[in-house]
């Protein structure tokens, strides 16, 4: 759990306005502009905080230790390209693309805390019954479930942190909390590592440990969290008009969704590449994965920095044009090894990912509406991936019927595809601009912290 300075929960000073260029801030916390906590807010900070970054720690373990894997799980079961590409169409397209109404719903109704209790009680139920089924498609439901559980949670969990944060130092807490967070994501990531290596190298069942202790560990997330009491949020009853938003953000959100859909194409892919061609075992399953988010995690200090030097639209531009290469890596490769030294740079381009494009959301969006900014730029995501990854299984599947073809060159047949509309859809990024800013008060600095923890499981 993060150490909660007693100096913060006080009130006494605070952490002033970054002094990077102001064209390169990331909406800068302005705690000097809140009101200084009160006593009253002092001493429920004392008790909602703490429970509040138990909450994410658990959170952040189980989402670590058990879904990464579910895509390696169904391959050890039997199941081809055609499953995973309807497995992963399905949880992006739930997880991304209901955030809006339920977004809007937790607004009408003022409550944050039920909504995240259900979000992750139900993913929680998820990880224990898929341990008890062996159907391919049970599964994909379950996960299906899980995936629109995920909805529900992420936008009331983001606006109970805006609701909490209304006072001086408050970010500066909740920066701690998702230190904790990232930390208990890495112990997560570890700990399915070494469930992994000490289990049969090509064994289904070697999956159920680490979602065992993914519903344990989001359990342990819902009883945290109904400690809180949470503030009476004021309920919103207006509907954010997206053709009247930031014409930076609209044209940065609609490049990103062009591009996004030729990335997932490959994303069902990988799985195949490393378990079905070129053989990995679940234990060099896992290191793949912690060479990733340990890379990350490592660069992403000096990610920070970087952003505050250069801001956030060159960094975009380079881990999209960067990424371009990933398909190629993976149609070209012939051991695991080349794989291991690819993940280090993957892990490089992702910590540009998660600050960057979370910094253009923040500075595009006014205060009132940011988590609906979010939420439309998510659902988007959702849509685009849902039709790049169905379509992705299908291809292939229909490639299996249709040709002579091995596996092995209908993946790198549809590498190349993604490939090519990678290349295609990287070309207006050139042309992107930084946005106007808006002024981020605490509370969304901490929601964009949280935010990018959740980024860093993401595929590229």
């Amino acid at each position: 759990m993060a150490r909660l300075k007693k100096g913060a929960l006080k009130g006494k000073g605070g952490p002033g306005p970054s002094k990077g260029p102001k064209k390169a801030k990331i909406s800068a916390v302005k705690d000097s502009q809140a009101q200084p906590c009160t006593e009253e807010q002092t001493q429920k900070a004392k008790l909602t905080l703490p429970m509040m970054a138990a909450n994410q720690a658990a959170f952040s373990f189980g989402n670590n230790v058990a879904p990464p894997f579910f895509s390696y799980y169904l391959i050890r079961l039997g199941g081809n390209a055609f499953h995973l590409g309807i497995m992963q169409a399905f949880s992006y397209l739930f997880t991304n693309g209901l955030q809006l109404p339920s977004a809007y719903l937790s607004d009408r109704t003022g409550r944050r805390v039920p909504f995240i209790v259900a979000g992750i009680g139900i993913s929680a139920l998820v990880f224990l019954l898929i341990t008890q089924f062996r159907d391919l498609w049970v599964i994909i439901i379950l996960i299906s479930i899980q995936a629109a559980a995920m909805s529900i949670y992420m936008p009331a969990w983001s606006a109970l942190v805006g609701d909490e944060i209304t006072c001086v130092n408050r970010g500066t807490i909740l920066s701690e909390i998702t230190e904790a967070s990232i930390a208990a994501g890495l112990m997560g990531t570890v700990t399915s590592f070494l469930f992994l290596s000490m289990s049969p190298d090509k064994d289904a069942h070697s999956f159920v440990l680490p979602f065992l202790a993914g519903a344990v560990s989001f359990f342990l997330a819902v009883i945290f969290i109904l400690v809180v009491k949470e503030n009476p949020a004021k309920k919103v009853l207006r509907v954010l008009e997206f053709e009247k938003t930031d014409s930076k953000f609209l044209y940065m959100t609609k490049i990103q969704w062009g591009y996004n859909f030729f990335m997932s194409i490959s994303w069902p892919l990988f799985p195949l590449t490393i378990a079905k061609v070129l053989g990995a075992t679940n234990g060099q399953i896992a290191i793949l994965t912690l060479i990733t988010i340990l890379t990350t995690a490592a660069f992403q200090p000096l990610a920070g920095k970087l952003l505050d030097r250069i801001g956030p639209v060159p960094m975009i531009q380079a881990s999209r044009y960067v990424f371009v290469l990933v398909p190629f890596v993976y149609a070209f490769a012939r051991n695991i090894t080349m794989l291991y030294a690819w993940c280090i740079l993957e892990g490089i381009m992702a910590a540009l990912v998660n600050v960057s494009f979370i910094s253009y959301i923040l500075d595009s969006s006014p205060p009132d509406t940011r988590a609906e900014y979010f939420a439309y730029y998510n659902m988007g995501l959702g849509m685009v991936t849902f039709a790049g990854t169905f379509l992705a299984g299908a291809l292939v599947v229909l490639l299996q019927y249709y040709t002579s073809w091995t596996l092995a060159f209908i993946l790198l047949v549809i590498y190349m595809f993604s490939g090519a509309g990678r290349i295609v859809s990287s070309i207006p990024f050139a042309w992107l601009k930084d946005p106007d800013k808006n002024p981020s008060p605490p509370g969304q600095m901490a929601h964009a912290k949280m935010e990018l923890v959740r980024w860093l499981r993401r595929k590229h």
